[in-house]
């Protein structure tokens, strides 16, 4: 699977993300929570932000979106 041009791949990322807090938010349901648990989220994708490897951003896209289909 090649990757999407820059632009579309960073509204793919972004649009992930915003999905994940969603699905975080209806997780946890004490403020508390919920952000400890964002603030996990942002650590990933940060984490995965220096990846070069097409396979291994490939691989981390799919396992959120696996997550997130569950």
């Amino acid at each position: 699977m090649a990757l999407l041009p820059p632009t579309q791949h960073r509204q793919f990322v972004c649009s992930l993300f915003k999905r994940c807090l969603k699905m975080a938010r209806d997780w946890k349901h004490e403020y508390v929570e919920y952000r400890r648990f964002a603030m996990a989220i942002r650590a990933q994708f940060d984490a995965a932000r220096g990846l070069k490897d097409e396979r291994e951003v490939t691989l981390f896209l799919r396992s959120i979106e696996y997550i997130l289909c569950k």
